[in-house]
């Protein structure tokens, strides 16, 4: 069910839990692609929401975000695992890797993220 104030961002951006922990699965729709990928800002959107979601705890809002983009994102399924490297009193930090089967290579994209109390 939707929220009556969710968006069509809100529903692009859905992850659905997996079996393993921090991991999350989404796709990528054709709406985002621009010129020979996704575009940046949506990628680091799905990005967020997974780090959001893992971290699980409202009061540690985003600080700053790091991404490197190795292989340009393609429209269509992707997985994104969350590594917590650390959980302090007053900061986390996250690393990720979103995966999409159309790449030979593991980790097309990777971002590193900082979430302060």
């Amino acid at each position: 069910m939707t929220s009556p104030h969710e968006t069509q961002f809100d529903r692009d951006l859905a992850l659905t839990d997996t079996e393993r922990p921090y991991v999350y699965t989404g796709s990528f729709d054709q709406r985002w692609y621009i010129d020979r990928a996704l575009h940046g800002g949506h990628v680091i959107s799905a990005i967020v929401r997974a780090f959001e979601r893992a971290v699980a705890d409202p009061a540690r809002a985003l600080r700053s975000i790091t991404v490197h983009y190795v292989q340009p994102a393609q429209v269509g399924p992707y997985a994104i695992e969350v590594v917590i490297d650390r959980t302090g009193r007053s900061l986390s930090n996250a690393r990720t890797q979103i995966i999409q089967a159309q790449y030979s290579r593991s980790c097309p994209r990777k971002g590193s993220v900082t979430f302060p109390v």
